[in-house]
C-alpha cells in the first residue's frame, strides 16, 4: 500500500520542480542562514482592511525569491496550532517560505463566526498568497507564480480544497499526515455539547499565565496539554496593541469551527476528486503519513489511490501521488522526524 521512504525530504519534492526551470541543483541543497521567523513579520494588531476581510498573520523565512530561489513553499498548520509550528522548517529551508496563520488561529483574527467556511478560509489564502504575488491573481498581472503547497493535519483538508480550486497555482500539493475521511464533531477529542455557543467569542488574550490555563481548561483541554503549550511556545507572554498580556495562538472556537466546516461531511473527498481529474501533466501530489498515531487509515489511502486513477481505470494517474511512510514519526512529522521530514 504505501512505499517506506525514510528520506523522502521536503526538498526532494522542491528539486525535479527547480530543476525543471533550470536551478542549479547544488545551490538548493546548500545552507543559507535565516533570521529568526518569530521575530520576523508576526502581525500583533487584530485587525480586519477595508474591504472587512481578513488579515491574516503570516511568517516567513529571510531567503527572497530569485532566479536560483524561484519557488516559494507554503505552509498551512492544523488544528491547535499556527504558523509556530513551522518554525524549525522555516530556519532549515534553504528556498522561501511562508508560513500563515489561518483565521482565528495564531495571531489571525476569526472574524464572524457565522461566516467561518472551508470556502472562507480558502478564500483569506488565496487573498493573502495574491498579496505575496503567488499563484495566479489581479496583484501580479496574471503572471503565473507557482508554489508548493504544504498541509498539516487540517491544513492538509485545506490545503486539498485549495489545490482543487487554484490547480495553476500549484507546483506540487504536500499532504503531511491527513485522509480524505469525514470526521464528525462527535469525534472530537475535546468535548462540545452545546453547538460551539459556550465557546463563542473566546478570547485569546490573557492577563495572567494562570488565567490563560484556568480559561484553556475550561474549554476542555487537559492541564497537562496546555502546560506543554506553554513550553511549546503555543501560549506565550506578548505585546498586543501596546499592552502586556498572555497570548494563545490555541483556539477553542476555531477549532470547533474546523471540525463542523472542514473535517466534517464530504469535502476531503470531493476536493480529492477534482484534483484526480486534472490533466496528467498537474501537480504531484504526496501524502506523508506518519508511523505512530497517524491520522490516516489505510482504507481512505486506499480511497485515495483508487481515485487517482484514470477515468478509464488505469493507473497511469497513480505517478501524480505517492505515499511516504515515516515510521518513526508521530501525527506532527515535521517536528517529530524534522530531519526526514526536510
Amino acid at each position: 500500500l504505501r512505499q517506506p521512504y525514510l528520506f523522502c525530504h521536503l526538498s526532494m519534492i522542491l528539486l525535479p520542480h527547480l530543476a525543471r526551470i533550470g536551478v542549479c541543483t547544488a545551490s538548493i541543497r546548500s545552507f543559507t542562514s535565516m533570521t529568526s521567523a518569530s521575530s520576523n513579520n508576526e502581525n500583533v494588531i487584530l485587525r480586519n482592511n477595508q474591504k472587512n476581510d481578513i488579515v491574516l498573520a503570516t511568517r516567513r523565512n529571510n531567503i527572497t525569491a530569485t532566479p536560483r530561489h524561484p519557488v516559494t513553499t507554503v505552509l498551512i498548520h492544523g488544528l491547535d496550532s499556527s504558523s509556530h509550528t513551522w518554525r524549525n522548517i522555516l530556519s532549515s529551508l534553504s528556498t522561501p517560505a511562508l508560513a500563515i496563520d489561518l483565521r482565528g488561529s495564531g495571531m489571525s483574527p476569526l472574524g464572524n463566526a457565522d461566516r467561518f467556511s472551508i470556502d472562507s478560509v480558502v478564500a483569506d489564502l488565496k487573498r493573502v498568497l495574491e498579496q505575496e504575488g503567488l499563484g495566479i491573481g489581479s496583484n501580479n498581472n496574471n503572471n503565473r507564480n507557482p508554489f508548493v503547497l504544504v498541509g498539516h493535519s487540517m491544513g492538509g483538508r485545506v490545503s486539498s480544497q485549495y489545490a482543487s480550486k487554484y490547480p495553476s497555482d500549484l507546483l506540487a500539493l504536500v499532504i503531511e499526515d491527513m485522509d480524505i475521511r469525514s470526521r464528525d464533531t462527535t469525534t472530537n477529542p475535546i468535548p462540545v455539547n452545546d453547538d460551539g455557543e459556550s465557546l463563542r467569542g473566546f478570547d485569546r488574550k490573557f492577563a495572567s499565565k494562570e488565567e490563560a490555563v484556568s480559561a484553556l481548561i475550561a474549554s476542555g483541554y487537559t492541564n497537562e496539554r496546555v502546560l506543554k503549550w506553554f513550553q511549546e511556545g503555543r501560549v506565550s507572554p506578548k505585546n498586543i496593541e501596546g499592552k502586556d498580556c498572555f497570548w494563545s495562538d490555541v483556539n477553542p472556537e476555531a477549532r470547533f469551527l474546523a471540525y463542523k466546516h472542514i473535517l466534517c461531511g464530504e469535502h476531503g473527498e470531493r476536493s480529492w476528486r477534482e484534483i484526480s481529474k486534472q490533466e496528467c501533466n498537474a501537480f504531484p501530489c504526496h501524502l506523508l503519513v506518519a508511523g505512530i498515531g497517524s491520522a490516516c487509515t489505510d482504507q481512505s489511502v486506499r480511497d485515495m489511490k483508487e481515485l487517482m486513477k484514470d477515468s478509464d481505470g488505469s493507473c497511469t494517474g497513480k505517478a501524480r501521488f505517492s505515499v511516504h511512510e515515516f515510521p518513526d514519526a508521530s501525527h506532527s512529522i515535521h517536528n517529530s522526524d524534522q530531519n526526514n521530514f526536510m
